[in-house]
């Protein structure tokens, strides 16, 4: 069923002091340092009976890196308080990632996820001044190549973390419960999905990426790090991941490789991101990732998101352009209100609902 466009708050030229704190951040969660299949339940007293609470909110934020390194980082609030870190950012960066992770949760958070083995994504881990109070999920130092960033994943091992080693699909896709009835699903990584898509990444880092999904009642995210659709004669691991099992159709898009042509092939979007319904698309990114996002992808990406927009932290240097790009100049908060309908702040503020 196609989804009815809210449009609310066309259009300041920036959204002045978003909310700064996400109203269930304060809640005591209760923690679990996880396990073979990730499942990370806690013994809150939240309700995860499988109920909607209309007036609960679950936030993405993509962080703001205002800075000449590469880097990204974002950070996910469930709907109880509880909290991820997607990747954070290279080794310049923690402030900056800091500082996020204060605004909007004010304390560590619960999990950590790290997508891939390049600096940009994991190189912060050993500067941050604080410590996860669940588990660090990522893949671990297997299948290590010349592409990977092995300095830093000896960093990252060396911080010492609960961990959750992602990919070997023993007991199917991971779980990590955000509480309230949201849960990211870790689908595949390494070239293979938990349902045996395989992929032959060969000695691509970006290739090997982390496929996943957060889901909240109608409401689902996809992001895939720098996960490569063929582009730039890479690894085309979007079409091997087209038949994933629980792969969503997605009401917010996380393009991959930072909006890079090496990435969001036609196939990809036709099976996540279809068009005829009002969808949304995200890119993190700085002025030193040059051609993000690159104006072929702009110009694939844009017939998909009916009246939806393309929403990019900071443009490269020599970026595309379309009506549809929004560059924040700052973070991008997604705020999903009861799993029904979305508002997304930076650069400008629209609301959304949810695609059924």
């Amino acid at each position: 069923m196609s989804a009815l466009l809210l449009y609310a708050a066309a259009l300041s030229a920036c959204v002045a002091d978003p909310p700064t704190r996400h109203p269930a951040a304060d809640r005591d969660t209760g923690h679990d340092t996880g396990g073979d299949t990730g499942d990370d339940s806690g013994d809150d007293s939240g309700d995860d009976s499988g109920a909607i609470d209309p007036d609960a909110e679950l936030w993405i934020v993509q962080i703001d890196i205002d800075s000449l390194a590469l880097g990204e980082a974002a950070l996910v609030i469930g709907p109880d308080g509880r909290s991820l870190l997607i990747d954070v950012g290279n080794d310049s960066h923690a402030a900056a990632v800091e500082a996020a992770v204060d605004r909007y949760l004010g304390h560590a958070t619960d999990h950590v996820v790290l997508t891939h083995h390049h600096a940009d994504h994991i190189g912060a881990i050993d500067e941050l001044s604080f410590v996860p109070q669940g588990s660090l999920y990522w893949r671990g130092d297997v299948d290590l190549v010349e592409d990977s960033n092995a300095a830093e994943v000896a960093e990252v091992q060396a911080v010492g973390w609960p961990e959750v080693r992602v990919g070997g699909w023993a007991s199917g896709p991971v779980e990590i419960d955000l509480g309230g009835g949201a849960v990211v699903r870790l689908l595949a990584v390494d070239g293979r999905s938990h349902d045996g898509q395989m992929c032959s990444v060969g000695d691509d880092e970006n290739a090997r990426s982390l496929l996943g999904t957060l889901s909240w009642g109608d409401f689902d995210y996809v992001f895939a790090g720098d996960l490569t659709g063929g582009g730039k004669d890479t690894p085309d691991c979007e079409a091997a991941y087209l038949g994933t099992e629980l792969l969503p159709e997605a009401d917010l898009l996380h393009l991959g490789h930072h909006g890079i042509d090496s990435a969001t092939s036609d196939a990809w979007l036709d099976r996540v991101f279809p068009a005829g319904t009002t969808r949304n698309a995200l890119v993190g990114a700085n002025v030193a990732y040059g051609w993000a996002p690159d104006q072929a992808v702009i110009e694939r990406v844009v017939p998909h998101l009916g009246d939806g927009r393309l929403w990019v932290t900071r443009k490269g240097a020599f970026a595309g352009d379309d009506a549809k790009v929004v560059e924040a100049q700052g973070d991008v908060l997604v705020r999903v209100h009861g799993a029904a309908t979305y508002a997304i702040e930076g650069g400008e503020s629209a609301t959304f609902a949810v695609v059924r």
